[in-house]
């Protein structure tokens, strides 16, 4: 019995050790971390695209020329619809899904028909022809 002391250190030693490797696991231990990063084939593919729309005088003349709000795809005059498909199909990433809309205000003016629990990136290009402003934003997710 003279060397129950001994014992008993090493087991309070050993139990504080192993409390504190618990600890210092469920620190670290934050789960999965979220990128936020936006790749960039994505960054160079939407900065490319919403810089040929502006460049593009009939695009232009769609976005500040028509009272139309919403979907760019869905444009109520057709050329204007086939020549948004046009400059953004061709640049689209592959395996990537996008959708377009023009707004006049800084809010979303579509629902997206983006997953709901996918990664969504997006650019926008303000146009301002006179008096009318107009915003057109690019959504990328896979």
């Amino acid at each position: 019995m003279v060397n129950n002391k001994g014992y008993l250190r090493i087991l309070e030693a050993v139990i504080a050790s192993v409390l504190l490797l618990g600890i210092v696991l469920f620190i670290n231990s934050k789960g999965p971390e979220l990128s936020t990063d936006v790749p960039s084939q994505v960054v160079e593919s939407q900065k490319y695209t919403l810089e040929k729309i502006s460049l593009n005088e009939t695009l232009r003349i769609c976005i500040s020329g028509f009272s139309y709000i919403g979907n760019c795809l869905t444009h109520s005059d057709t050329s204007c619809k086939d020549a948004f498909i046009d400059a953004i199909t061709k640049n689209v990433p592959s395996g990537y899904s996008f959708a377009c809309e023009i707004c006049n205000t800084p809010l979303s003016c579509i629902s997206s028909s983006a997953p709901p629990d996918t990664s969504v990136y997006t650019d926008a290009r303000f146009f301002v022809d006179k008096t009318i402003e107009r915003i057109v934003r690019l959504y990328y997710w896979r």
